[in-house]
C-alpha cells in the first residue's frame, strides 16, 4: 500500500506529458492488450465520432498478487459483469428516442479485488500504453469514454477515483456507501446505492421507537477499505448519541472481538460495521464462546452485502432475531433475469464478450465444457441440466449496476441536448468539441435523477444518495425455516414500524430483543453529552463519571447476575445455600434442646453468646450473595461495609465467650458491651472508609467492576486481623479450663486455623492479577472461615446435647456415669480442694489426703481466712444461688448435722499458696457445687442433676 503514492504520481505525470484527455487519438500499431477483458463493441464506430463506450472495473476475480489476478469469478459476480454488458447493449431498445443515433459500447475490466490494479488499468487506458478492444477497427480511444461504472471496494476507490478525476470522467459506483465518498473530496463520483449514514439513521430510528439505550458497536480496523469502518463507527457514536443511545462499548475486530463484547452480555443490541469476512469469523467466534445462541441482537447494514438474504449464509441460527436494512426498489429488470437464465459459454459471442464465462461454469457446476482439453473434473457439462435456469432472482448489487449504466447514458443525452441542434440524431461537433463535456454530464447525473429515469436518488451536495426507501428486516430462526420479516420502512427521514421485531428461537433463551437496550447498572443508566465518551479501552479504570461517583442507577434496578460468564458464582450460591439452611437447623436445634431442660438449669449467661454466634453466622451467609449480581454501586458498597463486619461480629463474640471462660463472673450485660464495643471499632472503619473513598464501578477489560483495589480492602481488615490473633492467645491461655464443655479448646482450634485459611486467600488475591479471582477468594475465604466456626464450635455442643438426651432419660447411676464420661467431672473434683465450713473450725478436703478426707485447720485467723460472712454463697454453673445440707451422717472435727457447705467460683478467692497437713500447693481454685458435694461425702460423684449444672451453653 506504500507504493499507490508514487503510482498515482507517475500516472498524473503522464496525463501531464501526454495530450489533453479529449483530445487525445491513441498511436496507430498499438497491439491489444492480451490481458481478459470483456468487451462490446460500438457498432457506430467511424461514423461521426457517434459512439461511446461505458468502461466497467468490478471485481470478477481474486488476487494473486498487487497486479496479478487469479481464480474463478462468483455467481453474484458473473451477474453484475453480466448486468453491465446488457444494460449497456440494450439502453437505445429500452428507451427510445434517448442518444438517438449514437451507439454504446462497454468494456470490463478485472480489479482483481486489489487496491492497485483499478488505477493501473485506468492509467494505462488513458495513456494508450494498453489499448482495449475486438480487433483494431474497435478499439476503445480514451477521447469517447462517457463514464467509469463500478469500483467495488473503498481501497480501491481512493486509487482509481484520483485517476478518473484527473482525467475530467464521471465516475458511477452501485456498490460503495462509505460516507467518505464527499463530493468535495471525489468532484467527478456519484453513487446509486444509499450511504452508510442513511442507513445508519433508518437502524437508530429502528432503536428509538423501540426503546433501546445502550448499544455496543464492533467495526473492521482502519486497514479495511481505507479506514471505512472507523469512519461510520465514529458517526455511528455521534449519532446515536444524540438520540440518547449510549455506545456503552466499542471494539474493533479482532481475534478477541467476540470476548469484549461478551463481557457486556448485558448489552444485548450489538451493531456490526464490518466487511464480509470479518463479520464471518466474528460469528465463529462467538459461536465458540456461547453455542446456544440468542443472546445478542445484531444489527447489520446490508447493502454492500447485496441483500440481507447473503448475510446470514451459513450462519443461520446464529443471526436469530438480528434487524439489517436493505434498500428497496421498485425497478422491475425481468428482461435481465431471463437473459442471464439464457446465458451459455457456447454462444457465439463468447469468449471475446465475457472470456470469465467458461471459468465460471466449469467451477460453478462441477464439469469441463464440451470440447474443452479440461479434466479438471471427472464430468462433462450438459446444458440441458447444468444451465442457469433455477436463478430465481438476481443481488440487489446487479439492480444497482443496470441504473448506474442508465443514469450515466441519460445524463449523456441530457448534455447533448443542451450541446446539440435538437435535430441532430448523433453526437454533434460542438459536443465532440467541448472539452468538459464530460464534467458537465456529471452535473446531469443529478437532474436525471430528478427526472426520474431511475429509482435513484442523489445529493447534489454530498454526491451521495439520500432518498431511498429502506427496509428493516428482522430475522427469524424456525418459524417458519429461515425468513426476514420486513418490520420498519424508512424514507426521506420518515420513519414508520410495520411489526414488532422479534425472534422465534429455539433454544430455550428466545430472543425478545426489544427491551433488551433498557439495561440499568451495571449499564450507563443515562447518556452524557455527545462530546464525553463512555467508551473504555481494554485494561483502563476509570470513573463512570467526573468526580468518581457512579452513574446514577435506574430505580427499576433489575437483577443481573454474572453467572453467565463467571461460573464460580454457581457454586458461591450453593455454598452460601447450604451454610443457610445448616446454620437455621443449629439454631432451632440448640434452642429447642435449651427451651426444654428445667427451669433451673436455663440462664442467659451463656445462652445469648451462642446464638449471637449462630446468627452473624447465618448473617454472613447471606452476605455472600452481595458476589453474585453484576458489579453495582449497590453491590460495591455491601461488599465493602459487610465482608470487615461479618468477620468483626463473628471474633468478637468469640472473643468474648473466651474471656467469660476465664472470669465466669462477667454477668451477660457486661459481655454484650464488650462485644458492642469491639464491633463498632470495624463499623467506624468501614464508615470512614466509604466516606472517603466514595463507591464507583469503572470498566476494566470491558468489565464493571467495583472500584476499590484488593489490597485496600485487606487494608480495611487489619481490625479484623488483630482479632482473630487475640482470640488464638485468649484460648492458649485458657486451654485448661474445663468448664462449658472444654469450649475454649474448640474456639482456639477455630481461630488457629482461621489464620491459615487468611493466608492463603490473601495470597491468591494478590497474586494474581485476575479480577475475577480476586473477588472469588475474597467470598470463599469468608465462606471456609464461617463454615469452619459453625462446624468446631457448634458440633460438638450438638453432640453433646444429643448425648444429654439420654442421660437424662437414664437411670440416676447409669446417668451419672454417663455425664461423667462426657465431662470427666470425677476427676475435675479431686483436683480442686473444696472449703467448708462446720459447726467447729474451717477444714478442706484436698486431692492428695484422698477424695472425702476432712482435714481441721488449726487457726484460721491464721490463714486470713474471711468470716463465713464473707464466703460467697455456692452457685450452679449458670450463677444461681443454692446452698446444698450436708448429710446427717459426716461430721467434721466438731462438725453437726447443721453444717453448710460454702463455695465460690471466683479464682481471686483462691487460696493457692495454703498447704494443709504437708498438701501441695494448690492452682488456682474453681469451686463447684458438685466438689463441695463430694467433700460432704453425700455422694462421690454427685447426683444426676448436679451434673447436668455442668453444661455451661444451656
Amino acid at each position: 500500500m506504500r507504493r499507490e503514492p508514487l503510482l498515482l504520481l507517475l500516472l498524473q505525470l503522464l496525463s501531464v506529458l501526454n495530450q489533453p484527455a479529449d483530445a487525445q487519438v491513441c498511436p496507430s500499431g498499438r497491439a491489444i492488450s492480451n490481458r481478459r477483458f470483456g468487451f462490446t463493441k460500438s457498432a457506430g464506430q467511424g461514423v461521426n465520432e457517434s459512439y461511446v463506450y461505458l468502461v466497467f472495473v468490478q471485481d470478477v476475480t481474486s488476487n494473486s498478487g498487487p497486479l496479478e489476478c487469479s481464480g474463478t469469478a462468483s455467481l453474484s459476480a458473473m451477474q453484475r459483469l453480466e448486468a453491465g454488458l446488457w444494460a449497456a447493449s440494450t439502453f437505445r431498445s429500452r428507451y427510445p428516442g434517448v442518444l438517438s443515433g449514437v451507439t454504446v459500447g462497454s468494456l470490463v475490466l478485472d480489479a482483481c479485488q486489489s487496491a492497485l490494479m483499478p488505477a493501473q488499468l485506468l492509467g494505462n487506458l488513458q495513456s494508450c500504453e494498453t489499448v482495449f478492444g475486438s480487433d483494431t477497427s474497435t478499439l476503445v480511444e480514451p477521447r469517447n469514454v462517457a463514464a467509469f461504472v463500478g469500483v467495488e471496494s473503498m481501497d480501491e476507490a481512493v486509487n482509481a477515483f484520483s485517476v478518473t478525476t484527473s482525467f475530467s470522467r464521471p465516475a458511477v459506483t452501485y456498490s460503495l456507501a462509505s460516507s467518505s465518498l464527499r463530493r468535495s473530496a471525489y468532484p467527478l463520483v456519484a453513487r446509486v446505492t444509499p450511504s452508510d449514514l442513511t442507513e445508519l439513521d433508518a437502524l437508530v430510528q429502528t432503536l428509538l421507537r423501540l426503546g433501546v439505550q445502550h448499544v455496543q458497536v464492533v467495526h473492521s480496523d482502519a486497514s479495511v477499505q481505507a479506514g471505512r469502518f472507523v469512519t461510520l463507527a465514529d458517526s455511528a457514536q455521534t449519532r446515536l448519541a444524540s438520540a440518547g443511545i449510549c455506545v456503552v462499548n466499542r471494539v474493533p475486530f479482532s481475534s478477541t472481538a467476540a470476548s469484549s463484547v461478551n463481557a457486556f452480555w448485558r448489552i444485548r443490541p450489538v451493531l456490526l460495521l464490518v466487511t464480509r469476512s470479518d463479520l464471518m469469523s466474528f460469528a465463529s467466534q462467538m459461536l465458540a464462546l456461547r453455542p446456544s445462541s440468542g443472546t445478542f441482537t445484531w444489527l447489520l447494514l446490508a447493502e454492500h452485502w447485496d441483500s440481507v438474504g447473503s448475510i446470514v449464509a451459513g450462519k443461520e441460527n446464529f443471526f436469530s432475531g438480528a434487524l439489517a436494512v436493505e434498500v428497496s426498489t421498485t425497478a422491475n429488470y425481468s428482461d435481465y433475469l431471463a437473459y442471464f437464465r439464457g446465458l451459455r459459454p457456447d454462444m457465439a459471442e463468447y469468449p471475446k464478450k465475457n472470456p470469465w464465462l467458461a471459468d465460471f461454469w466449469s467451477a460453478h457446476f462441477a464439469c469441463n465444457l464440451p470440447g474443452s482439453a479440461s479434466s479438471t473434473y471427472p464430468t462433462i457439462c450438459n446444458y440441458a441440466s447444468n444451465n442457469l435456469q433455477s436463478i430465481a432472482s438476481v443481488k440487489a448489487s446487479v439492480y444497482r449496476v443496470i441504473q448506474s449504466v442508465d443514469l450515466s447514458l441519460h445524463a449523456l443525452e441530457l448534455i447533448r441536448r443542451d450541446l446539440c441542434l435538437s435535430g441532430d440524431v448523433s453526437l454533434c461537433s460542438a459536443f465532440r468539441s467541448n472539452a468538459n463535456r464530460y464534467r458537465l454530464s456529471y452535473d446531469k447525473l443529478f437532474q436525471a435523477a430528478s427526472l426520474g429515469y431511475t429509482d435513484v436518488a442523489l445529493d447534489p451536495t454530498t454526491g451521495a444518495a439520500s432518498k431511498y426507501s429502506l427496509f428493516v428486516n428482522n430475522y427469524q430462526k424456525g418459524y417458519p425455516g429461515h425468513a426476514w420479516t420486513r418490520v420498519a420502512a424508512y424514507a426521506s427521514g420518515s420513519f414508520s414500524l410495520t411489526a414488532q421485531p422479534q425472534a422465534y428461537g429455539t433454544d430455550e433463551r428466545n430472543v425478545t430483543w426489544a427491551p433488551s437496550g433498557l439495561c440499568d447498572s451495571p449499564c450507563l443508566a443515562r447518556c452524557p453529552s455527545n462530546d464525553t465518551s463512555t467508551i473504555s479501552p481494554p485494561t483502563t479504570v476509570g470513573s463512570t463519571t467526573v468526580g468518581g461517583s457512579a452513574a446514577t442507577t435506574n430505580s427499576s434496578l433489575l437483577l443481573q447476575t454474572r453467572y453467565r460468564m463467571q461460573y464460580w458464582v454457581y457454586a458461591l450460591i450453593v455454598c452460601a445455600s447450604v451454610g443457610i439452611i445448616v446454620t437455621l437447623l443449629f439454631m432451632i436445634y440448640i434452642l429447642f434442646k435449651v427451651l426444654s431442660l428445667p427451669s433451673e438449669l436455663k440462664s442467659f449467661n451463656t445462652l445469648w453468646s451462642g446464638q449471637f454466634l449462630l446468627f452473624f453466622i447465618l448473617v454472613g451467609y447471606v452476605f455472600l450473595f452481595a458476589w453474585v449480581p453484576w458489579p453495582s454501586v449497590e453491590s460495591c458498597g455491601t461488599i465493602r461495609f459487610m465482608l470487615g463486619f461479618a468477620y468483626a461480629a463473628v471474633f468478637s463474640i468469640l472473643m468474648v465467650k473466651l474471656l467469660n471462660l476465664m472470669n465466669d463472673q462477667l454477668k451477660p450485660v457486661y459481655q454484650l458491651l464488650m462485644f458492642a464495643l469491639a464491633l463498632c471499632i470495624q463499623i467506624a472503619i468501614n464508615v470512614e472508609w466509604l466516606i472517603l473513598v466514595p463507591i464507583t464501578t469503572p470498566v476494566v477489560d470491558g468489565m464493571h467492576r467495583c472500584g476499590h483495589t484488593f489490597e485496600q480492602h485487606l487494608q480495611s481488615l487489619v481490625y479484623c486481623m488483630a482479632l482473630i490473633l487475640l482470640c488464638t492467645c485468649l484460648a492458649i491461655r485458657a486451654h485448661s479450663i474445663g468448664r462449658n464443655n472444654r469450649e475454649s479448646i474448640f474456639v482456639g482450634c477455630t481461630a488457629g486455623i482461621s489464620i491459615p485459611i487468611w493466608i492463603a486467600w490473601c495470597l491468591v488475591g494478590s497474586l494474581n492479577d485476575d479480577i475475577e479471582v480476586k473477588d472469588a477468594s475474597q467470598a470463599f475465604g469468608l465462606f471456609v472461615n464461617l463454615t469452619l466456626v459453625l462446624l468446631v464450635v457448634f458440633l460438638p455442643k450438638i453432640h453433646q446435647l444429643r448425648r444429654l438426651e439420654d442421660a437424662k432419660e437414664a437411670p440416676d447411676d447409669v446417668a451419672v456415669d454417663v455425664i461423667d464420661d462426657m465431662y470427666d467431672l470425677e476427676d475435675a473434683y479431686a483436683k480442686e480442694p473444696i472449703y467448708m465450713l462446720t459447726q467447729g473450725a474451717p477444714s478442706v478436703v484436698s486431692e492428695t489426703a484422698g477424695l472425702g478426707q476432712v482435714y481441721q485447720l488449726a487457726s484460721p485467723d491464721g490463714l486470713a481466712l474471711p468470716s463465713p460472712a464473707g464466703y460467697a454463697r455456692a452457685r450452679s454453673l449458670q450463677g444461681d444461688p443454692i446452698v446444698l445440707p450436708l448429710s446427717p451422717g459426716i461430721n467434721g472435727s466438731g462438725g453437726g448435722p447443721r453444717s453448710v457447705i460454702l463455695g465460690t467460683r471466683t479464682p481471686r478467692k483462691a487460696y493457692s499458696d495454703y498447704n494443709p497437713s504437708g498438701a501441695s500447693p494448690r492452682a488456682p481454685l474453681d469451686r463447684t457445687d458438685g466438689g463441695a458435694a463430694a467433700a460432704a461425702g453425700v455422694n462421690s460423684k454427685g447426683t444426676k442433676t448436679e451434673r447436668l449444672a455442668k453444661l455451661g451453653f444451656l
